[in-house]
């Protein structure tokens, strides 16, 4: 299981809350996959790179649809350093 502390870069309230759990599919470094229990949420880690990859599915009523969102990520210990580094 992953917990997973979520923030978007302009404060916004996001959709799941501030926190995400998560179950690893695939763990074979570099690359670590993982999705929510109901496989709405998929993404892929490339821990070497520090690069991630979501894909979200979102079923409605009258559509359904996808999205795909990357960014770089920070572990917790490197959030920690760089919040040292700036006092």
């Amino acid at each position: 299981m992953i917990s997973c502390v979520l923030e978007s870069s302009d404060g916004a309230p996001l959709a799941k809350g501030s926190q995400a759990d998560y179950t690893v599919l695939l763990d074979i470094p570099p690359s670590l996959q993982f999705a929510d229990p109901e496989r709405g949420d998929f993404v892929v880690v490339d821990t070497a790179q520090h690069m991630a990859v979501i894909i979200t599915r979102v079923l409605h009523e009258h559509f359904a649809g996808s999205k795909v969102c990357w960014g770089m990520f920070t572990t917790e210990f490197e959030r920690k350093a760089l919040s040292d580094r700036k006092k």
